[in-house]
């Protein structure tokens, strides 16, 4: 198993970061949660996954001290570009530990709420009856109007 400080330093170094460019990163334990006010967004880079993550500075409300939420855990940073937190948002964050994928890949689980705020699941799942992208298949019958008399050979 990775190690979590290791692999936070990692991906700062990655970035070229300086550790005083920003707050230390929250390295949760297992069952650890995060409250706090979101203070500000940045993006980070990862060579491994080659795509950009979210980076939250949150001010915990139990110490005051800025952290920085590091997002390139695949499930947190869903939730995240779910949720899309904001400056000056109550954010909680837990995380619930490690378990792995089918194919034995490890998986880091969390969840993730918005104070005041649910999120809308219906917008998540693709609906059938709606189409959400232009279909490639060729018309049964060409896009131009029918006329009356056109029409009248239908048989209903």
């Amino acid at each position: 198993m990775v190690d979590p400080i290791q692999a936070a330093q990692k991906v700062a170094e990655e970035m070229g970061l300086d550790q005083e460019e920003r707050p230390p990163a929250w390295i949760p334990e297992p069952d650890d949660l995060l409250v706090g006010e979101v203070v500000s967004l940045q993006k980070g880079w990862s060579n491994q996954s080659e795509e950009y993550y979210p980076i939250l500075v949150v001010r915990p409300k139990e110490t005051e001290e800025l952290v920085s939420v590091h997002a390139f855990r695949f499930i947190l940073k869903d939730r995240l570009m779910t949720l899309r937190p904001q400056p000056g948002e109550i954010i909680g964050i837990r995380f619930k530990g490690m378990s792995e994928t089918k194919s034995k890949r490890p998986l880091a689980l969390y969840s993730v709420a918005i104070e005041g705020r649910s999120v809308d699941i219906y917008s998540q799942i693709d609906d059938p009856r709606r189409p959400t992208r232009k279909s490639t298949k060729t018309p049964l019958v060409d896009q131009q109007e029918l006329t009356e008399e056109e029409d009248d050979d239908i048989p209903f």
